[in-house]
């Protein structure tokens, strides 16, 4: 569904990968207005935020958000492999 959120914290992240609505300052009613008026009145703005918003759900998904941790996860795991400091007083690796 097509949104008008606040341009300022978490919405500008979540508009910026679904690009499914309206970015507003939170403080004009004009902003607020005119967004709300646009997505309302006209048909191919609400088709294209709809479309948008369908097509790029599953970022939010539980799966994809898996696959993020997991492959963040792996990086860490490749990085510390590669980047391990032998300690000058201990023979065992830390």
């Amino acid at each position: 569904m097509p949104t008008v959120a606040t341009k300022n914290g978490g919405p500008v992240d979540i508009m910026s990968t679904l690009h499914h609505g309206l970015l507003v300052d939170p403080n004009s009613s004009k902003e607020i207005a005119d967004a709300l008026l646009k997505i309302l009145t006209e048909p191919k703005e609400w088709e294209e935020m709809s479309n948008n918003g369908i097509k790029n759900i599953m970022a939010y998904s539980w799966p994809s958000h898996c696959k993020q941790v997991l492959e963040s996860l792996e990086k860490e795991k490749q990085y510390t492999k590669t980047h391990t400091v032998r300690s000058h007083h201990a023979k065992t690796w830390i």
